[in-house]
């Protein structure tokens, strides 16, 4: 098997990010338990943009403060 690029690790490890984020993390979450989110989602709270962008903007802070 052939070694990964760096930029296919960082996105193999981007979608571990997402399972985390919407079932292991959610798991022992009292406040936001697994499905809540997708929830969310269905029920109109908050939009796929929203939290792409909010994610977008994280990312791009927690890079430039390097």
């Amino acid at each position: 098997m052939a070694k990964r690029s760096r930029k296919e690790e960082i996105l193999v490890t981007m979608d571990d990010m997402v399972t985390k984020f919407l079932y292991y993390d959610r798991k022992e979450d009292s406040d936001l338990p697994v499905g809540s989110i997708e929830d969310a989602v269905i029920k109109g709270e908050l939009t796929f943009d929203e939290m792409v962008s909010y994610f977008k903007t994280a990312l791009y802070e927690g890079i430039r403060k390097k």
